[in-house]
């Protein structure tokens, strides 16, 4: 299944998972994403509260940049709150823009 995971990022589609989870009695949104961008690997991670989606005041939002695909392996192994094959190529609109 990495394989597979490896293939859709070295083809340059954006893969990842939004969910949505109850912690301290709020709900929160988090979204994991990865995109190959320039021959890196950039890895976006972000976390809100419902009821401060509109005001765009996330509790945690960060792009980290690997430059291989075993460090993106390892990253998630330790760091993500969600496990890199729960992540799926996204269609439409993307999680986060690689570019910045």
């Amino acid at each position: 299944m990495l394989d597979k995971i490896q293939n859709w990022l070295e083809n340059g589609q954006q893969i990842g998972k939004a969910i949505y989870e109850l912690k301290d009695q709020q709900l929160y949104h988090t979204s994991v994403a990865i995109q190959k961008w320039q021959d890196l690997y950039k890895v976006s991670v972000t976390e809100i509260a419902e009821a401060n989606m509109v005001a765009e005041q996330f509790d945690f939002d960060e792009v980290s940049t690997f430059r291989s695909f075993d460090e993106v392996v390892v990253f998630f192994a330790h760091n993500s709150p969600v496990a890199l094959l729960e992540l799926k190529p996204l269609k439409g609109q993307k999680l986060f823009n690689p570019a910045f």
